[in-house]
This record gives structure tokens, C-alpha cells and sequence, in this order.
């Protein structure tokens, strides 16, 4: 049996917070394996947040110089997942969860991590 705990709400990094390496270190970062430290640090602005594969990881979408950068963040706590904290939020049938609102930087998200019962 788990018990939930709950970790402070999270945003996705700014660009400037990127650009600066200050990210929050609850999650193991990653982009695509096509994208450069270059482009990842050119990052312009935020304009889409999706909660990704049933709630296993977050994904923040940057503008950049040439082409989109997607930043996705994975809890480094294995049982942990990610849910919606606050905004406006639409499911997809592939298991997506989307950020709807106007100015995405108002959709936050948390960690909800499984505990086993102490007895």
C-alpha cells in the first residue's frame, strides 16, 4: 500500500533560467539528441507545456533562433509522476495532458510520489 506525498509546485524554466543554469534539480533534464548546447542556450520564449506518456515526465517547448527546443523533465524519484498543480489543462487520447492556457507560464505541475505504508 503507498501513501501520496507531495513535492511544491513546479513551472517550467524560463529562458532566462536556462540560459543561467538555474533549472530545477528534481528532474533529470533532457533534449533531443539533435539539438546543441547552442540552440538549447538560445532559447526565446515558452509557448506550450505538456505532462507526457500518462503522467511520466513533463515537456516545456522553447522558441529558439532556428527551430523549437523541447526541454522534458523526468522526477528523479523513480515512483514518482507529474500532475497538473495549476491552470487550465485538456487530456489527449495518447495520454497527454496539454496546457491550455493563453500564457502558458500560469500552468503549473507537481510531483506526486508513492511511499510504502509504515506499519
Amino acid at each position: 500500500m503507498f501513501l501520496m506525498s507531495y513535492t511544491l509546485a513546479d513551472v517550467c524554466p524560463t529562458a532566462e533560467e536556462i540560459r543561467d543554469k538555474k533549472i530545477s534539480r528534481s528532474y533529470d533534464w533532457a533534449v533531443s539528441e539533435n539539438t546543441t548546447l547552442k540552440e538549447l542556450l538560445s532559447v526565446k520564449d515558452l509557448y506550450a507545456v505538456r505532462i507526457m506518456d500518462y503522467d511520466a515526465y513533463v515537456s516545456c517547448r522553447y522558441t529558439a533562433v532556428e527551430w523549437p527546443v523541447m526541454l522534458d523533465g523526468n522526477p528523479l524519484e523513480s515512483e514518482c509522476r507529474i500532475v497538473p498543480d495549476a491552470g487550465e489543462w485538456t487530456g489527449t487520447d495518447s495520454g497527454e495532458l496539454v496546457c491550455r492556457e493563453k500564457e502558458v507560464t500560469k500552468c503549473g505541475f507537481k510531483m506526486e510520489c508513492g511511499e510504502p505504508e509504515k506499519p
